[in-house]
């Protein structure tokens, strides 16, 4: 694929985007998840799957879930899961699950949704806080980048260096 690659961004960071002040003790995951639009867009373009896309709709109150839909397109690129995704879905869902309890499964099972799609979608990264991501991309030994948005973000440059010029 010529150009930018697809970055999947997970519901656990999607959602910070939606919001114009972080909640109470997630200061520091709000601004890392703001850092997004910092991103070198030659390298990157930020993408949204399908089930992540509902899941986040799910939070919003359903008086604002349209706008709030409408808002997401327009940040991002939205990955559908379709009937190859689905394939993929298969593929790796075993990997996902394996080892979890059961009250985790279902949110393992979007998470290997997710994953799918950015597969699917030729995608060159996922992007989450959690860990779940991380694991299974691992354990199914998927050629994806992994990691929270600094993985992906450009180390700041401070606006001044401290000397005269």
């Amino acid at each position: 694929m010529s150009g930018p690659q697809r970055l999947v961004v997970d519901t656990s960071v999607a959602t910070y985007l939606l919001v114009s002040e972080p909640p109470p003790g997630q200061e520091a995951k709000w601004e890392e998840a703001l850092e997004l639009s910092l991103i070198n867009t030659d390298e990157w373009r930020l993408c949204l799957a399908t089930p992540a896309l509902g899941e986040v709709l799910a939070g919003v109150p359903k008086s604002k879930r349209k706008q709030a839909a409408e808002i997401l397109c327009r940040m991002f690129e939205i990955l559908d899961l379709d009937k190859d995704a689905a394939i993929v879905v298969g593929d790796i869902a075993l990997e996902g699950i394996r080892g979890r309890k059961k009250a985790n499964r279902q949110a393992v099972k979007i998470d290997v949704e997710i994953i799918a799609c950015a597969v699917r979608w030729d995608a060159g990264g996922v992007c989450f806080f959690d860990g779940d991501h991380e694991r299974i991309i691992n354990r199914v030994g998927l050629d994806l980048q992994a990691g929270s948005p600094t993985s992906f973000t450009p180390p700041q440059q401070p606006l001044f260096n401290g000397r005269e010029e």
